[in-house]
């Protein structure tokens, strides 16, 4: 068997070792963290996992509820929750995501007869390169409307309006970008 060719020369060391690793030593399936939130793997991930046919299953698309357009900015979280202490949940950040929410992808959805949740995951497992979407639900219902959006097929001018909507909203999120998580996930690999 051939070795597939390496991927792009421009990724970092962490984002370079990761792919590697997923062609010669894990599964033909890649994991990451993806959303209209956070799209960092769309430059280098999704073009290589697509161009070299590995699988890539993307979880958190709908960023921990944040997307489904039901957690208004004046929500509190307690302390102890993971949600209080990460940037996308900051009040502020809130307040311009669900902006973004109401202006673009309500009327979407309104028009379609389908809720934002399943646009949001429409656009997701739309993007070249996505095999496969993880996504949680607490209720058969959410179940239900989370598999719903397997159906809905969003035009080109309605995925590139939602991608450049959200590309506006940019969030600060420090060591809790790919690179961190890669360099931890590589850390725990050869700890092994």
């Amino acid at each position: 068997s051939t070795a597939p060719p390496p991927p792009p020369k421009k990724q970092s060391q962490p984002q370079h070792a990761m792919l590697w690793l997923s062609h010669h030593i894990m599964s033909c399936t890649l994991l990451a963290q993806y959303s209209l939130l956070c799209r960092d793997i769309e430059a280098d991930i999704l073009p290589w996992a697509k161009e070299n046919e590995v699988g890539l299953l993307v979880y958190s698309p709908i960023a921990q509820g944040l997307l489904t357009g039901k957690v208004p900015a004046e929500r509190s979280f307690a302390l102890d929750e993971g949600r209080s202490k990460k940037p996308d949940f900051q009040a502020k950040n809130r307040a311009r995501v669900n902006a973004v929410i109401d202006e673009v992808l309500r009327p979407i959805a309104a028009e379609r007869g389908v809720t934002v949740t399943q646009v949001v995951l429409a656009w997701t497992i739309a993007q070249p390169g996505v095999t496969s979407a993880l996504v949680g639900a607490r209720t058969p219902e959410q179940v239900r409307e989370n598999a719903a959006a397997a159906t809905l097929s969003l035009s080109d001018e309605e995925r590139t309006r939602i991608a450049l909507a959200f590309e506006a909203v940019k969030i600060d999120r420090g060591q809790a970008g790919f690179a961190a998580r890669a360099r931890a996930k590589l850390k725990h690999i050869f700890r092994r």
